[in-house]
């Protein structure tokens, strides 16, 4: 008979991959999957399908290498979540591609800007086969367990697959974790989450992320303007894996604000830091339900700063603290 929080060590191609079952993160969005396998029946396991990922090599395994051809996401979105490696892993991902180089096509040719919102949602095909989002409700018949995180890049940014991702994280007890828009100061940020505007809704399980990371980018092998959800995301899946980590603060119930983004270099925009100061945009921020990043800490790194979920301030319950909501998760 077991209790606790299920840790299962692997040793694979040379270095040691922990199991946490806290520590999954589901990936939805879009690879070249036509470019290396050489018939549509080869790249067919890897079109609407749930795969486990835990180190890069299985990343390029599935999808082909991480370079292979600009505009798709789930090479920015994955690269994120290893840019975090503190040596032990970045805990496990279930990533699904809903790119079908047969049918998102644009002028006769496969184009990842023809997926659109229906695709990233899903549902039931007429044979009762999930697609999209709707497949992350199977993960516990396919793999024993469900995910803590549910994040789909930029894709997270249309009103209708965060309604979604936000309602299959109530079902499976995790967090959805989405982006503002890019382009938009601190205020226009902070206004968004106003009466009637599209940032409205809190809940405990809805997190807002903004804004945009400058980060390595795996195609262009520069720096790129990247969703900070991924990279936030990608911090607490390895916090969470490693429970007897670095800092000596990691588990399910250690907090996701504060912590090093070592491969982020800049932010679209530079926020006014002052942790004395509550009328600084990172405490204002904070203050209004959005996870946020802080680059005001001289000679430390760009860190994430903030740890409530959109519920925040409309409800005062300790839930709305995203390590709190995790640890119930993981107790029930």
């Amino acid at each position: 008979e077991f209790y606790g929080v299920e840790v299962i060590e692997r040793f694979e191609a040379g270095r040691t991959v922990r199991d946490v079952r806290a520590a999954v993160s589901y990936v939805i969005g879009t690879a070249p999957v036509h470019i290396a396998p050489a018939t549509a029946e080869a790249r067919a396991p890897y079109i609407e399908a749930d795969i486990i990922i835990r180190r890069p090599e299985d990343y390029v395994a599935a999808f082909g290498a991480f370079d292979a051809a600009p505009g798709y996401s789930l090479a920015r979105d994955v690269h994120a979540f290893f840019g975090k490696d503190r040596g032990v892993g970045v805990g496990t991902l279930i990533v699904r591609n809903v790119f079908d180089p047969a049918r998102h096509l644009v002028d006769g040719q496969p184009d990842p800007s023809a997926v659109t919102a229906a695709d990233i949602v899903g549902g039931l095909d007429e044979a009762g086969k999930p697609k999209g989002l709707e497949a992350a409700r199977y993960t516990y018949g396919k793999f024993g367990f469900f995910p803590r995180r549910i994040l789909a890049g930029h894709y997270g940014r249309l009103q209708a697959v965060r309604t979604r991702m936000l309602a299959i994280a109530k079902q499976v007890r995790a967090h959805a974790i989405v982006d503002l828009p890019g382009g938009m100061t601190v205020q226009q940020a902070i206004a968004a989450r106003g009466v009637g505007q599209p940032y409205q809704l809190g809940d405990d399980r809805l997190v807002y992320c903004w804004p945009q990371m400058l980060a390595f980018d795996p195609v262009t092998k520069g720096a790129s303007l990247q969703p900070l959800s991924s990279h936030f995301s990608g911090i607490w899946n390895e916090l969470v894996a490693q429970p007897d980590s670095a800092d000596d603060d990691g588990g399910v119930a250690a907090s996701p604000s504060n912590r090093v983004m070592p491969d982020v270099s800049g932010m679209e925009v530079e926020t006014y830091s002052n942790p004395n100061d509550p009328s600084a945009d990172i405490q204002l921020l904070r203050a209004s339900g959005i996870v946020t990043a802080d680059m005001g800490v001289w000679g430390k790194g760009i860190v994430t700063w903030g740890n409530n979920a959109s519920s925040h301030p409309a409800r005062s319950d300790i839930t709305r603290k995203l390590h709190v909501r995790a640890m119930y998760a993981a107790l029930h």
